[in-house]
């Protein structure tokens, strides 16, 4: 039965209130749980506790992702081998309305002490007493969140559960936000990474609205520069330079106009008034059956040999083998590439082999398709030459 709160003492508010500021003043997950488990020991005078995760997908504990306080690794390691199975409070799993569990509430002291989950499992880490907060929304469990004491302290009183009863949403709140956060950081760390294989020197995506929803360091920079300073008086809000937010209406004003879907793009030079050079910019028009249009700026776009020079040395390709892969796009034939390279037959041979082995492909169509849809290797070529002068 829980306690109401003009039951509580101010103490015990003060605490609740306590817990809940701090947990949601954390901003990752790993700097929340452990920030709980140590206010909610002092809180509620426990010698150990756990955070298990739940999995994603399942209504199941993810056992490899836990963290705890007081909890040897060895006890860690015979709870998701063997014990798990019988520990009664994943029993709260099933039940949906469960907020909080205390031992009593699902097994009595007399069946427990008899059973081996507490003589080999719980008995030798001094744990008799559990309470369990299952943190969760509505449509998903979180995590269990277990406090423990043991056979000399006292059972958890109804004081305790109404205080946890009402941490409860708070934490899990927390919990979400910060979740949602790392998430957040996590899917920009990657897709940062994904951008910086690419062959631009700045990469920006923005609603129909446009309203960036991501953009690197470098697209940032090069619109900063763009910027051409306003007029006396001239109080309009334009997010982008003039000329590149004219295109965009433009483009997304075609949005729904012809019958096939898909992307449509443009390419246009900027002359930028910081420092006088000439920024050439790829405005593309991304659709999805006509609704939620996306438009994606790349900045300084690279030309091919220049992204497959970037590619062929990221395979360990060599610089006479870069050189041969150039001519092999082209269609030239074993011969004619040694003609060019003043190199014998054979010799051509030997480089694909290696470059074959370094690539992981098996035929010259798979390497020129591995690297990059290429143009004509002559500037590249002759590039190369200036490079060996």
């Amino acid at each position: 039965m829980h306690v109401p709160l003009n039951g509580m003492a101010t103490q015990d508010l003060m605490e609740v209130l306590m817990v809940s500021r701090t947990a949601l003043e954390c901003n990752t997950v790993d700097e929340l749980i452990p920030e709980l488990l140590r206010h909610l020991e002092g809180i509620f005078k426990t010698g150990s506790s756990t955070f298990f995760f739940n999995r994603h997908f399942a209504q199941a504990l993810n056992l490899d992702r836990v963290i705890t306080r007081g909890i040897e690794d060895k006890f860690l390691a015979q709870f998701r081998d063997h014990y798990h199975t019988q520990d009664p409070f994943l029993k709260g799993l099933q039940n949906p309305s469960a907020s909080v569990l205390t031992t009593e509430q699902l097994i009595s002291f007399k069946d427990l002490t008899r059973c081996e989950y507490y003589n080999d499992f719980l008995r030798p880490q001094s744990i008799h007493h559990q309470m369990s907060i299952y943190l969760k929304n509505d449509q998903r469990l979180f995590g269990i969140l277990s406090l423990f004491r043991p056979q000399t302290a006292k059972r958890f009183s109804s004081l305790d559960t109404a205080k946890a009863h009402l941490m409860a949403p708070h934490l899990s709140g927390a919990l979400e936000k910060s979740m949602i956060s790392q998430k957040t950081v996590e899917r920009r760390s990657f897709i940062d990474s994904i951008v910086a294989g690419l062959p631009y020197k700045g990469i920006m995506v923005m609603d129909a609205s446009l309203e960036p929803i991501y953009q690197d360091e470098n697209a940032a920079r090069i619109l900063s520069d763009l910027k051409w300073a306003k007029k006396p008086g001239d109080t309009s809000f334009e997010p982008l330079p003039r000329d590149v937010y004219l295109r965009c209406k433009d483009l997304l004003a075609s949005v729904g106009q012809e019958k096939a879907f898909g992307p449509r793009q443009i390419q246009f030079d900027l002359v930028s008034p910081a420092n006088k050079q000439t920024v050439s910019i790829q405005l593309r028009l991304i659709t999805n059956r006509g609704k939620h249009p996306l438009l994606l700026l790349c900045f300084d776009p690279e030309e091919p040999l220049s992204c497959l020079l970037k590619r062929s040395k990221k395979h360990g390709l060599t610089g006479r083998e870069i050189e041969v892969v150039a001519l092999l796009s082209e269609g030239l034939t074993n011969k004619e590439i040694g003609s060019r390279l003043f190199i014998c037959e054979y010799t051509v041979e030997n480089h694909l082999r290696s470059i074959y082995r370094k690539m992981g492909v098996t035929n010259r169509t798979a390497v020129v398709h591995r690297l990059l849809r290429m143009t004509s290797s002559k500037h590249f070529l002759a590039g190369q030459s200036e490079e060996n002068v």
